[in-house]
């Protein structure tokens, strides 16, 4: 039974589908308890708002969420957890998939750690061997989420395109003026 859902991200910014992502998990395990870990970096793009703006952000569009410090590696931080890994899901959206082999232990992430995987529409995330599928516990929905991604917000904001329908409303003046450049 799983207890803890574990939403590891740098979330820069939080967006609709990061927010929409976290309810459907917290309807498919109505009893366990979601976390949102906030990454102090990204192993894979340079382009990082500082942390305590991005908690900020997360705070504001998500009031009652439970966020941790996750630091720089998802293995690393669940290794330092007190949960049962059994008991655990890591939930990322489908495009993630994509970048999974590049994570630190990832084999040894997948073949421990139940995975719950959104899958963002028009997003190939196949990308992953069949091999490396078969050794992931995982469960995978395709539900009607505003599916838009960080970067997409920060490049609808520096071509000066509306981002209401990406962003909740609360942070949208902050985000806009932190990214215009």
């Amino acid at each position: 039974m799983i207890k803890i859902i574990i939403f590891g991200g740098s979330f820069n910014p939080i967006t609709y589908a990061h927010i929409g992502m976290a309810k459907l998990a917290s309807q498919i395990y109505t009893k366990a308890q979601l976390y949102w870990c906030l990454g102090d970096t990204h192993n894979f793009k340079d382009e990082l708002s500082p942390y305590d703006f991005r908690m900020s952000l997360i705070q504001k569009a998500v009031p009652d969420a439970s966020i941790i410090p996750m630091g720089k590696y998802m293995w690393d931080f669940l290794i330092s957890l007190p949960y049962n890994p059994k008991e655990t899901t890591i939930l990322i959206g489908g495009d993630i998939l994509n970048e999974i082999h590049k994570w630190k232990n990832w084999e040894e992430l997948i073949s421990t750690y139940h995975f719950t995987i959104v899958r963002r529409m028009g997003i190939k995330s196949e990308r992953i061997s069949l091999d490396n599928m078969n050794r992931m516990n995982y469960n995978i929905y395709t539900k009607n989420i505003v599916m838009t991604s960080s970067s997409e917000v920060r490049q609808a904001v520096k071509e000066g395109k509306p981002t209401y329908d990406m962003i909740p409303r609360q942070i949208k003046y902050e985000v806009e003026k932190y990214y215009v450049n």
